[in-house]
């Protein structure tokens, strides 16, 4: 009977006929059978039979001398002598520490009766024939003598060999943290190696992200790049620059790190770290030099007792804390929002230990700034879900107090237990609502919490203009699951603001999805338009497209020309136009199931308008990624640049540059002179 484990994993039927060799390639299975050799096309001299296997086994045994090498490797021998002296270690260690327990002990309680001897003589009933003779003793020498001054030149003495003493424990202590590292880095270091010992190790793809950064004192979206290294660095940058290094963070993902460039440049960490990178004691938070805030960790790395800590996409104009206590990691209490030292929020976490909200809360948006106070007013439940009636809250600056804008009805879910649902007429407010973006939704929820009816869009240009109807369309129950938009609608852009009234209308079918053409308005005026095709899986956009630019503004009217392939990416020449006259532009592939800039291009600088008309003048690679020479021109004229060189997926500034400022117009002419891009690092978290 032929054994089980000589059939294919993939064809049971098929015996296994020989044995992949090549490495790096994941997707083929080692074992490889008729079926698979066929469907594959494996080429022969891939194949490996299994008495050819065993026999180039056997070769590279002999030719190594493995059993004298692994004897003579002296890492067993010295692993063993550790064990065998921690052991011992263990015990003295135990033994040291309870003898300077002993010893503190012993110099508190002799301090201690020292000092009561004259505390005792302080008190008005002091009687001395109630003394002993030893005790009058002390009471001569004390009138007679000089003791008391004695005794306080000993407890200076005391004072400053503790204080010695305290350092000599915590440099022994800080030693056995250094030691404790040592070894854990030598245990990562050989995880990583048995982990990649089968395959090149390489560096992550490059991550393209969406973050926030500084523009005109306020956080606009921009485009970014993280990737991890091979060593396990994560790098930060941005056209080019490296913004910051995270050193060797192997067992940090990506998903959990900055996507603030004002956090990432600003924001730094100051703390001692413990067993198995544990952070413990005291860490504090500091924002361009200065303390802000920060805590205490336990030893196994849990936040205890009272805390500082920083808002979600904290910044300058968003310097708000929040304040409360940690028990075991777990939130508890009651916890304050701190802005400019006056709580302007927060509530109270349940005392049983699991970290939910419960009673009133004030919480406030995920974009509260000075241009956006916006907060939600109501009440949690005993299981941390919203219940009730919820408001909305609006401060103006021009106003000074809180006025209700919007809000509705939370209930319990019939479906889950302990979960609430939206249901009925509600205001909820656009994101990114603020001063100059008073956008707000007029909507209404069905019994399942899902969209239903008509949704209008609404618009006041200021908090004296009352809302106007700026767009909206209508919700249809689908399969009873959930719900979609049909028929024509208006929708908004992302960045939709007073000067950036950017509108998009068009329809969408029967499945929810957009199709026919598509009309872009900008500012009561028809600035673009293109249309959507139903493909599976979705709707994209196909053929001749006019479209606005990402950062457009009133004084910024851009948009872009050109076409789109059947898998909805951009492809040929697309040109850029500043009031209908070309600008910049450039070169799509045409092959490519993404966007992919090839060949010349002009790009326009993030901050583009009448009073900063800055380009890049550049190549992109056969790889879409920045090479060679790129010039920085202002009204035609160049005022910097450097260059760029492919580097691992990405491209990275090398060498001189003359840079321009975030805020750079024609009454700021800031340029930033900087070398040597490829060493730039900034600080480690």
């Amino acid at each position: 009977m032929i054994p089980k484990s000589n059939f294919c994993e993939v064809h049971p039927t098929c015996e296994i006929g020989g044995i992949y060799k090549e490495l790096n390639n994941k997707q083929c299975p080692r074992k490889l059978c008729f079926e698979c050799n066929v469907t594959l096309k494996i080429p022969p001299e891939s194949i490996l039979t299994k008495e050819i296997l065993i026999q180039k086994i056997s070769e590279k045994l002999n030719s190594l001398d493995i059993n004298h090498l692994l004897k003579e490797n002296v890492a067993k021998t010295i692993l063993k002598r550790f064990q065998q002296q921690l052991d011992l270690f263990q015990a003295e260690i135990f033994q040291i520490f309870s003898s300077i327990q002993d010893s503190v002990n012993a110099i508190s309680d002799e301090e201690k009766a020292e000092d009561e001897k004259f505390i005792k003589l302080i008190n008005k009933d002091f009687n001395p024939f109630d003394c002993s003779n030893k005790e009058l003793d002390f009471l001569i020498n004390f009138i007679e003598g000089n003791i008391f001054d004695e005794w306080i030149q000993r407890k200076k003495i005391l004072n400053s060999l503790l204080q010695k003493a305290e350092l000599f424990l915590n440099s022994l202590i800080q030693s056995s943290y250094k030691t404790c590292f040592l070894f854990e880095n030598i245990h990562m270091n050989l995880q990583e190696f048995i982990k990649n010992q089968y395959t090149k190790v390489q560096s992550e793809p490059i991550q393209q992200c969406v973050g926030l950064q500084k523009v005109k004192n306020k956080l606009e979206k921009i485009k970014f790049q993280i990737q991890k290294r091979k060593n396990g660095d994560i790098v930060y940058q941005k056209d080019g620059q490296i913004l910051r290094i995270i050193k060797n963070t192997f067992d940090l993902k990506i998903d959990n790190l900055f996507d603030n460039l004002e956090q990432i440049k600003y924001l730094e960490f100051s703390g001692q770290k413990g067993v198995k990178e544990y952070k413990i004691k005291q860490w504090n938070y500091f924002w361009k030099g200065q303390l802000i805030g920060g805590g205490t960790y336990n030893l196994i790395g849990q936040k205890q007792g009272q805390w500082k800590e920083l808002i979600k996409n904290f910044w300058d104009q968003k310097n708000i804390i929040e304040e409360g206590n940690y028990l075991e990691g777990i939130r508890n209490d009651v916890w304050n929002y701190i802005w400019n030292d006056q709580i302007i929020g927060g509530g109270a976490y349940d005392k049983q230990g699991k970290g939910l909200k419960t009673g009133e809360w004030i919480e406030l948006s995920d974009d509260f700034s000075e241009e956006s106070q916006v907060t939600f007013n109501g009440e949690y439940n005993q299981n941390g879900m919203k219940v009730g009636m919820w408001d909305t809250m609006y401060c103006n600056n021009n106003q000074k107090e809180y006025k209700q804008i919007g809000g509705g009805l939370y209930v319990e879910s019939h479906n889950q237990e302990s979960n609430t649902i939206k249901i009925g007429k509600w205001i909820e407010l656009n994101e990114g609502f603020s001063q100059n973006s008073q956008v707000t939704y007029n909507r209404e929820y069905n019994e399942k919490g899902q969209k239903k009816g008509r949704w209008d869009i609404m618009y006041s240009r200021n908090q004296y203009q009352k809302y106007n109807q700026i767009g909206g369309g209508l919700y249809e129950e689908k399969d009873g699951r959930h719900s979609i938009k049909i028929g024509t609608w208006v929708e908004l852009c992302q960045d939709f603001k007073d000067e950036n009234l950017v509108t998009y209308r068009g329809d969408y079918n029967q499945n929810g999805l957009k199709i026919g053409q598509w009309i872009i308005m900008a500012n009561g005026g028809q600035l673009g338009q293109g249309q959507y095709k139903e493909q599976e899986g979705g709707s994209k956009k196909a053929g001749k497209w006019i479209e606005q630019w990402e950062n457009f503004q009133v004084c910024q009217e851009i948009h872009y020309e050109g076409e789109y392939n059947s898998n909805g990416c951009k492809k040929g020449v697309w040109d850029i136009k500043f009031y209908g006259k070309k600008t910049g532009g450039g070169q799509y592939d045409d092959q490519e199931e993404v966007s992919k800039k090839i060949g010349s291009w002009i790009d326009l600088f993030d901050g583009f308008h009448k009073h900063a008309q800055v380009t890049f003048c550049g190549e992109y690679s056969e790889k879409g990624q920045k090479i060679g020479k790129r010039d920085t021109m202002a009204w035609g004229k160049k005022i910097g640049g450097g260059q760029y060189e492919e580097w691992e997926e990405g491209s990275r500034k090398i060498g001189s540059w003359i840079d321009i400022g975030d805020d750079y117009w024609f009454e700021n002419l800031v340029t930033q002179s900087q070398k040597d891009y490829i060493f730039h690092q900034l600080s480690q978290i």
